[in-house]
């Protein structure tokens, strides 16, 4: 355990330094900008972010303490990270007794994909997850020990699963009502009293934030138009697909759990049990509302089902862990497993990725001719993609025009776009034409004459093109 979360750490590292960044990582750091007015952030800024804003406040603060680079930015997941290694040496040693669940627990919370993605990722999300693993993780401790005593840990992680996001809070609530009304029936009045206070104070915030932001941005739910929309099977089929990467694809450890839950000498009994149906109900509960409200506002977004993937990998620790404990060879395969996906995520951290691949691509056209002049970004004028797109191209010391109409001359002019590079359907719709589905979908302005000789480097993450004059023709690499 001790070397396979070292392994982790050195991927998620490698990861926050390597990645060039996307066109969410780059909005973050643009809402976090502290040389922006808190008054001119709301009005021009947060108003029309679909994300509550408080994860950019915390980003602002930790701005005054490091580097603008985005792997430094990306170093705020170091704090929620501390946060739950700390829950966990509490938790293990004032319940000893529960230290086998703990360590399942944190098996499958380090080894799965939302923290080996998310840590180098510059978003809430990282912090959402570290936040629910200690409030569920405390959740079930108290659950089982009938503990009047509040976690602090707990009810620290709590206001975060309040304000950070709206998906996150529903899921939130429809669990902390079960377990409040538990607390109460057991007559555990100072841990319910706690929770409750909790929460009604973190929802102000909250409350009157989303209040605002609908009476400044009334159209603010439409803006989410880039999430696909889906019908209830295909958004259930979605968000059970994200379950599996959620905990490492620990196909062993899936299997012990259907071995268990067909045994009754091995099933869990009493209390254990009693706690499984109260999180796998919350669980269900709470989806089958976020489906009802995604057939209005489409919502189906991985990251954004972080705390139903931290309830499975809760429900699989508490499933499982009893037969590891007896079979320790296949505890050992279930580590297996899990050092496997982590290994293979360390490798392909290592590669670089994300718009700094894009960036070398154009260093190496610019360097052919250096007059080339580069177009960067798309109409209207997105400003986080224009931030990302001067950042990246930062080290290769590249200059960055606007998006305008020009014409080539000796030296071909390029167009590069990472926020609206077309859609596959967007290209077929163009009949299999890249050069023209992106001149629309980035509203380059190239006429007919242009377009004819234009080539396409379609990336992973954007697109560029090449445009030469009539007479030139391009010599670079189509993908």
């Amino acid at each position: 355990m001790v070397v396979l979360a070292g392994l982790v750490m050195c991927a998620a590292l490698i990861g926050a330094y390597r990645h060039g960044g996307n066109i969410d990582e780059f909005a973050t750091a643009l809402f976090a900008d502290p040389t922006i007015p808190l008054s001119a952030a709301w009005a021009h800024l947060w108003a029309g972010e679909t994300n509550p804003p408080f994860f950019y406040l915390f980003a602002r603060l930790w701005l005054q303490l490091t580097g603008p680079t985005l792997f430094e930015r990306r170093s705020i997941n170091l704090v929620p990270l501390a946060f739950l290694l700390a829950w966990f040496a509490y938790a293990t040693a004032r319940h000893p007794q529960h230290r086998p669940f703990l360590a399942g627990l944190a098996l499958f919370a380090f080894t799965g994909k939302f923290f080996l993605w998310q840590f180098p990722d510059y978003r809430g999300y990282f912090s959402q997850y570290c936040a629910e693993l200690v409030f569920l993780g405390a959740a079930c401790i108290a659950y089982l020990e009938h503990d009047d005593r509040p976690d602090l840990f707990q009810l620290v992680a709590l206001p975060f699963l309040m304000v950070i996001h709206q998906v996150t809070t529903i899921y939130t609530f429809v669990l902390l009502v079960p377990l409040i009304r538990t607390d109460l029936h057991r007559r555990l009045y100072f841990r319910a009293a706690c929770l409750t206070v909790v929460a009604f104070l973190a929802f102000i915030p909250l409350g009157l934030f989303s209040w605002l932001q609908l009476h400044q941005t009334p159209d603010v739910l439409s803006r989410v138009a880039w999430i696909t929309p889906r019908d209830p099977i295909s958004a259930s089929l979605k968000i059970l697909n994200y379950l599996a990467p959620a905990i490492g694809e620990n196909w062993v450890a899936l299997a012990v759990a259907g071995f268990v839950a067909f045994q009754p000498l091995y099933r869990p009994k009493g209390p254990s049990a009693a706690l499984i149906r109260m999180i796998g109900g919350a669980a269900i509960a709470a989806t089958v509302l976020v489906l009802i409200i995604n057939s209005r506002h489409p919502l189906t977004v991985e990251r954004y089902f972080s705390f139903v993937a931290v309830e499975v990998i809760v429900i699989l620790a508490l499933t499982v862990v009893p037969l590891l404990l007896a079979q320790p060879r296949l505890a050992a395969l279930v580590t297996a497993n899990a050092a496997i996906y982590v290994a293979v995520g360390a490798v392909a951290m290592a590669r670089p990725s994300g718009w700094q691949l894009d960036a070398a691509i154009i260093a190496k056209l610019v360097a052919q001719c250096p007059d080339t002049r580069i177009h960067a970004g798309s109409l209207p004028i997105n400003r986080a993609e224009q931030f990302g797109l001067t950042y990246v191209a930062g080290p290769y010391h590249l200059t960055l025009l606007p998006p305008a109409r020009d014409k080539p001359d000796a030296c071909p002019i390029i167009y590069w776009t990472e926020f609206r590079a077309p859609t596959r359907y967007e290209i077929a719709r163009h009949h299999g034409d890249s050069v023209s589905a992106a001149n629309d979908s980035a509203e380059f302005g190239l006429d007919a004459v242009q377009l004819a000789h234009t080539r396409a480097i379609t990336t992973q993450t954007g697109i560029v093109l090449v445009v030469s004059a009539p007479d030139k023709s391009p010599d670079v690499p189509i993908n």
